[in-house]
């Protein structure tokens, strides 16, 4: 009864936090794939432990003692405990306050561009260049501009989030006085009174 229970839980726990959207706060959702799979598995092996459990269907075991099978269940129940207890923290101005914030300078930065763009790097700026010839990647780009200046109200999700900031990133003048939407926070640094800090993404 208590595997069933611990399968349970786990099929549980998977269906809360795909329901809730909290997912994304545990795994990389590019393998997402992956917890819908364990979340079908556990709800099959649950119902095989439950129909063992009534039928009291005799099963063999290699755990003979009583603290084997203990420490076995106790080690399958402790994900399932922290996932039900533990409260999920979102990145927030809070935490960046607390922790603090680094962005690493990128070796061979040209000062040419440094000068031009008004920054001392551009460590965080997309580039694919490299997988385009020169022409090609022009042209991408262009398109990806054109298609999203024409908006009134610039939209960035997770699935456009490289395409739109390369495209400001390479055309900055162009986007200038556009009204951008994204899922985020404003940190205000005490030691930059007169700047706003946007941030979307953060290793802290």
């Amino acid at each position: 009864m208590i595997r069933f229970l611990v399968l349970a839980g786990y099929f549980e726990l998977t269906i809360y936090l795909h329901l809730s959207g909290k997912l994304n706060q545990y795994i990389n959702m590019h393998y997402s794939y992956l917890a819908y799979i364990s979340m079908v598995l556990s709800f099959i092996l649950a119902i095989v432990q439950l129909y063992i459990w009534m039928k009291q269907v005799k099963t063999h075991s290699h755990l003979n003692s009583r603290l084997a099978k203990m420490t076995s269940i106790s080690l399958l129940a402790i994900p399932l405990v922290i996932g039900l207890t533990f409260p999920t923290v979102s990145l927030d101005s809070q935490t960046v306050s607390a922790k603090g914030y680094h962005f690493p300078l990128s070796e061979g930065t040209d000062l040419a561009i440094q000068t031009s763009e008004g920054t001392t790097s551009q460590y965080l700026k997309p580039d694919t260049s490299s997988y385009f010839s020169k022409s090609a990647y022009e042209k991408e780009m262009r398109t990806a501009a054109d298609k999203y200046i024409s908006q009134d109200i610039i939209q960035i999700t997770n699935e456009n989030y490289m395409e739109v900031m390369e495209a400001i990133y390479d055309y900055p003048d162009e986007f200038e006085g556009k009204t951008i939407q994204f899922t985020g926070f404003v940190y205000n640094d005490p030691s930059h009174a007169n700047s706003q800090f946007l941030f979307r993404f953060g290793i802290i």
